[in-house]
């Protein structure tokens, strides 16, 4: 194959597919998901070639891809989705709000 050919585009590829996969992710996670898989589905492999390498199984290139859709989907905002995130925003509320009473309590018990 393409081992140790450095096409001049692969970095600035890569970045773009870095990129898109960080954008996505902000979105919903079905439709991030499926743009994820089509990016796969459509990449044309040559553009991000087997390079920059110590071994003859790493390339940089596709692990930092990989290591952006890892991250895509391993982030709360992803995950949990726009459902997700009002609970936690609610729930952010509640603590606070105990926090909040607690602390007058406490306040009010020292006289200050």
């Amino acid at each position: 194959g393409q081992r140790g050919t450095n096409f001049p585009q692969a970095p600035a590829y890569t970045k773009l597919a870095q990129s898109y996969i960080a954008a996505v992710a902000q979105g919903s996670n079905e439709s991030g998901l499926n743009r994820i898989v089509e990016l796969f589905r459509e990449m044309d492999p040559s553009r991000v070639t087997v390079s920059r390498t110590t071994a003859p199984l790493y390339s940089c290139f596709h692990l930092a891809i990989v290591e952006e859709v890892v991250l895509a989907i391993a982030s709360d905002e992803f995950a949990l989705g726009p459902g997700g995130r009002r609970w936690l925003d609610e729930d952010e509320f509640l603590v606070r709000r105990r926090i909040h009473r607690d602390m007058q309590a406490t306040l009010a018990k020292s006289r200050l």
